[in-house]
């Protein structure tokens, strides 16, 4: 995980939920050149991509760049099924990751393959590897084009939720984790719960929705679920749930 760490700063630490990768086509390796960005409920990294040189930077709140140092990622080859092997400059260690470009063209979720393995190693796996058998709980992140960002900033916070859109979102979340633990379950059969890191991802999911509804959940406004839908009962089992 360190090497999208090293991508987009704390990514997989703090990072936020993707909507199944493997539902969105792969991405042409020119498509990523440009600027993206990570945002996060404690810090926005900015990424720059051009050809093979990739690096990142975390910002202010201001949105000048932060003290800390430039990370740079290097792609040593792009795979026609949306694969990078990439090499971590500064760590000097290799990683595989899967790349998915939505329609729009306006986020690229990013999905790490392994990073455990040398070079040929990986080279060996990005060969033979099959794209479909990604799963859609697999820990996923996402980075914005410079306009969805700018637009995910102007979007409202949590505190001007509507009931009706917050329904759908914890509906659409219980029936996803549902599933999720279901397919957990059944690959780990000496298991009886979730473990941690997996209900760390259900809130990114959820933040993903709130995305998708039009709304920034980073966005630092007072809220509280439980008051504002105080008299919305099935809002309210559904947030205890």
């Amino acid at each position: 995980m360190k090497m999208i760490q090293k991508l987009c700063i704390g990514l997989l630490c703090f990072g936020f939920g993707a909507l199944q990768a493997q539902n969105e086509p792969v991405v042409e390796h020119s498509a990523l050149d440009g600027t993206w960005y990570m945002i996060t409920r404690f810090q926005e990294t900015k990424i720059q991509m051009e050809g093979n040189q990739w690096s990142s930077q975390r910002l202010n709140e201001d949105g000048t760049p932060g003290d800390s140092d430039r990370d740079t990622i290097q792609v040593v080859e792009a795979y026609p099924n949306g694969l990078r092997l990439m090499y971590d400059v500064g760590r000097k260690r290799y990683g595989l990751a899967l790349f998915s470009l939505n329609e729009t063209k306006d986020r690229i979720s990013i999905t790490l393959v392994d990073e455990e393995k040398g070079k040929e190693d990986l080279q060996a796996l990005a060969e033979s590897f099959d794209i479909s058998t990604v799963s859609e709980f697999r820990e996923q992140r996402v980075i914005y084009s410079e306009e969805k960002r700018n637009a995910l900033w102007a979007s409202p916070g949590l505190d001007e939720l509507t009931a009706a859109d917050m329904k759908t979102v914890l509906t659409t979340r219980k029936n996803w984790e549902t599933r999720m633990k279901e397919d957990y379950l059944s690959k780990n059969p000496q298991e009886t719960e979730l473990p941690y890191k997996m209900y760390r991802q259900i809130s990114y999911y959820m933040d993903g929705l709130f995305i998708q509804k039009g709304y920034n959940p980073y966005k630092q406004v007072p809220y509280n679920f439980e008051e504002q839908f105080k008299d919305h009962p099935d809002i309210i089992k559904l947030l205890q749930e």
